[in-house]
């Protein structure tokens, strides 16, 4: 989890089922205990580096505090919405197949960017005249 939190990916894709088959949480304990440790690791992050400076603007930090200031508020809205929605609303199935579905679809588009990047960096490297069967050997 340490290693999603430093990559900046909060890790709840890796935590939730880690809770789930080590611990033996259900999914809705899962996603809370989630949703806290994503919590501390921001609040540590934060605290971290809340007066480094930004490197392309001198005497300015690097936390934008008024894209902070707008974000806060809806992300808090949105998450009491969907605590109040979802999580008490659906069964734990629905919830655990919706989260899978997402991992999966999430997945496959990093795949795809990642494919296409490689093209283009490939592409970039080599000129024009590199062909597609480049990818596929070296």
């Amino acid at each position: 989890m340490g290693l999603c939190n430093v990559a900046g990916i909060g890790g709840g894709a890796i935590d939730v089922p880690l809770v789930m088959l080590f611990f033996h949480f259900s999914i809705k304990e899962a996603i809370a205990l989630s949703n806290m440790i994503i919590f501390m690791g921001t609040v540590a992050r934060y605290l971290y580096k809340w007066n480094e400076m930004n490197p392309d603007k001198p005497r300015v930090v690097l936390v934008d505090y008024s894209m902070a200031a707008v974000m806060t508020p809806i992300t808090l809205a949105g998450s009491q919405v969907g605590v109040m929605l979802i999580l008490t609303t659906f069964p734990p199935v629905l919830i655990q197949g919706l989260l899978e579905f997402l991992l999966i679809f999430l997945t496959c588009n990093s795949l795809l960017k990642g494919w296409r990047m490689r093209k283009e960096e490939n592409r970039l490297r080599h000129g024009p005249e590199v062909k597609e069967n480049l990818l596929e050997g070296s």
